[in-house]
């Protein structure tokens, strides 16, 4: 018996011209005139899964099988999204160190010259301009090897 063009399912859904694409053991793949759709076996009229060859047995099994597969493959939907979600914050960290990096050796560059004297001891703060290349700018760790150094000379 050929299968109805248009079909209503027990709970009321209708699929209206109805072209079946793929029939599995536990579900039917079909597309219909809003669109496309797979449904459990389980759930069409009787009818239809007669048509169909339905078989409640292989039903359960190939059921339990997709579980299986759709459980493993949300672990790893999950696990991707967390390393996504890392890579993110790490970008976002490593652009924020960059930032202070550059905004930091902006700071070295425009700070005056301290020049302190105590008694005989002049003492000279060396500013160290740093250049940089704005698509490398240095690290904090590279900055800090550039930070003033204080200079004691004492007049003869």
């Amino acid at each position: 018996m050929p299968l109805p063009l248009d079909w209503t399912l027990p709970d009321g859904t209708t699929y209206t011209h109805v072209k079946v694409i793929k029939v599995e053991d536990d579900s039917v793949t079909i597309l219909h005139r809003d669109g496309g759709a797979r449904i459990a076996l389980g759930r069409l009229p009787q009818n239809i899964r007669d048509n169909l060859g339905y078989d409640p047995a292989k039903a359960r099994a190939a059921s339990e099988v997709r579980a299986q597969e759709d459980a493993k493959s949300a672990a790893l939907l999950q696990a991707e999204n967390a390393r996504a979600l890392q890579l993110k914050k790490e970008k976002l960290i490593f652009g924020a160190r960059q930032q202070e990096a550059a905004i930091t050796a902006i700071d070295i560059v425009n700070r005056p010259a301290e020049v302190t004297q105590s008694g005989n001891t002049i003492t000279v703060k060396k500013i160290v301009k740093v250049e940089y290349d704005p698509a490398n700018p240095p690290t904090p760790a590279q900055l800090e090897a550039t930070k003033p150094v204080w200079t004691n000379v004492t007049p003869k």
